[in-house]
């Protein structure tokens, strides 16, 4: 239990900082990569899969950066340009994880995210 709220007081920090520090791009690209993570936890070969199912309008990933609507659209295009991530019809597609990473500042080797429930 107290691992558990270590844990959920860890992420709730990383989210403050996260807003505060992070470029707009980088805080759209910091969250769907964690929640691609999340999401791949969640798979029995996660290592293996580009891919997963997120069905997220960019009305709520601008909610949860903090940013506008038509920012997050912009910065989506920017990182489709880019081939960091294809976001289309409620899937998620990283080529290159690492390559993301790098772009969100996120060091995900020293970070596991807890698989969502």
């Amino acid at each position: 239990m107290i691992w558990m709220t270590a844990y959920d007081e860890a992420v709730a920090c990383e989210q403050v900082v996260s807003l505060g520090r992070r470029s707009a791009r980088e805080r759209v690209a910091y969250l769907l990569l964690d929640l691609f993570h999340r999401l791949r936890l969640r798979q029995q070969d996660p290592e293996g899969i580009q891919a997963v199912d997120l069905p997220l309008t960019q009305e709520l990933i601008a909610d949860v950066c903090g940013l506008t609507q038509i920012h997050v659209n912009r910065t989506l295009k920017s990182l489709r340009k880019d081939k960091l991530l294809e976001l289309k019809g409620g899937r998620l597609h990283v080529p290159d994880v690492d390559l993301l990473a790098c772009e969100a500042k996120h060091n995900y080797n020293t970070f596991t995210p807890r698989p969502l429930l």
